[in-house]
């Protein structure tokens, strides 16, 4: 490819990114102004996430929990805060996962 195509290829390039990125902005300031957190983690409620948190609710080790699913134990730990931040009100999609109230 020639060096002319390559600086082309180039400018157009940074001209979508920049138009992306008031696209982003934009997107972003009416989550903000609609009351949520455009970058907030998505909590994942899988059924397996759900089943793990009902075992460690229920007094299950998160060792025994990590080994069951073959996960590592601080994604055992990092399932079990976000649904607990869910419930709780904390996170920022305690609507969308309320019902995640029934399995406590």
């Amino acid at each position: 490819m020639k060096i002319e195509t390559i600086k082309k290829k180039l400018k157009e390039a940074r001209a979508s990114q920049r138009e992306l990125r008031r696209e982003i902005a934009k997107l972003r300031q009416l989550m903000l102004d609609a009351g949520e957190n455009p970058d907030a983690r998505e909590i994942d409620l899988t059924a397996r996430n759900k089943r793990i948190y009902m075992q460690r609710i229920g007094g299950q080790r998160i060792a025994e929990i990590a080994r069951e699913y073959k996960l590592s134990t601080t994604t055992v730990r990092n399932i079990c805060h976000r649904v607990d931040e869910a419930i709780e009100g904390r996170g920022y999609h305690y609507e969308k996962y309320k019902d995640t109230l029934n399995y406590k």
